[in-house]
């Protein structure tokens, strides 16, 4: 008697898990990649090509302007701090 219910103890216990356990989903794993998703893109090297154009043509001359306007204000700044510090003493 004994025996006969450690069997069917154990064979439950079989069961019940198998069935936990098929329930459960497997484990996926998905990686996305949106620098090659954009570059698989049909337009992407007409668009690509037209943007580096851009950054040489008009980005590159607008910096110069503001690199400019900011060295002028600089020594204006610098010019401007060493008079205050002379008048102070």
């Amino acid at each position: 008697m004994k025996k006969l219910l450690s069997i069917v103890t154990f064979t439950v216990l079989f069961f019940s898990a198998e069935k936990v356990h098929a329930q459960q989903p497997a484990l996926k794993i998905g990686v996305f990649d949106i620098d090659i998703m954009v570059q698989a893109m049909p337009g992407y090297k007409i668009v690509d090509s037209l943007v580096q154009i851009y950054n040489t043509d008009s980005l590159t001359a607008e910096y110069e302007i503001y690199q400019n306007e900011f060295q002028r204000l600089d020594s204006t700044f610098k010019a401007d701090s060493a008079a205050m510090a002379m008048t102070k003493k």
